[in-house]
């Protein structure tokens, strides 16, 4: 209850966006650092983005699921101590907004990102602020089939593309 207190006296807006669903639909907009957007559709309203990113605090491809337009995860395989993921809970946080993986490569990373779409994506969905997204239901096997895609796309971003390389 105090972390609550805490949010509403310290990040009103913040808070008020999240509320009212008026928050932006990526999580930390940053699209001009994502290159080569690859879209995998898993139902009308839903689909996988794989991209790579050079950013400061990592390099790597990435991948981040989007219901409604909204971006309710995103995992970056950035290799060891660095790749990390983001996922949009109910409401704005204090402290820390990545919660680090522990494979040591990307290539192992990108496989922890396939995991995590295919088997806890529900886990992602059900927190999100919006309810019209909480709302949607998605088939099973489509998420399965595109989290095995997304893989492939960028374990392809991870041996071809030349920044990356040495990320493997």
């Amino acid at each position: 209850m105090i972390e609550f207190l805490k949010i509403i006296f310290t990040k009103p807006i913040e808070l008020l966006k999240w509320l009212t669903n008026h928050h932006p639909g990526q999580l930390f907009p940053t699209p001009s650092t994502r290159k080569d957007i690859q879209r995998i559709p898993i139902d009308d309203n839903s689909y996988l983005e794989v991209f790579w990113k050079i950013l400061e605090f990592g390099t790597g491809p990435a991948v981040s699921l989007f219901i409604n337009k909204e971006e309710i995860l995103r995992i970056d395989c950035s290799g060891p101590g660095t790749g990390h993921l983001h996922a949009a809970f109910f409401l704005p946080w204090e402290g820390e907004v990545r919660l680090f993986l522990p494979e040591k490569t990307c290539s192992l990373q990108i496989e922890r990102a396939v995991f995590e779409i295919t088997h806890n994506w529900n886990y992602y969905h059900s927190r999100v602020a919006n309810a019209s997204v909480r709302s949607v239901r998605l088939n099973v096997n489509k998420i399965e089939d595109a989290a095995k895609i997304a893989g492939q796309k960028m374990h392809v971003l991870l041996d071809t593309v030349p920044e990356l390389k040495e990320k493997t």
